[in-house]
């Protein structure tokens, strides 16, 4: 049952530092805008 755990904890941590990064890298939306490279500055409320 060790050798489970143990298995696990590893293929878990690997996921988390190899393929989650790469498919949010992937998949995730970009924070740039269209019109350049920088988001629009908001103006602050009164």
């Amino acid at each position: 049952m060790g050798i489970v755990i143990l298995g696990g904890l590893i293929t878990t941590t690997l996921l988390n530092l190899f393929v989650l990064p790469s498919l949010y890298l992937r998949f995730g939306k970009s924070r740039r805008t269209y019109k350049g490279d920088v988001a629009p500055v908001l103006p602050m409320p009164a």
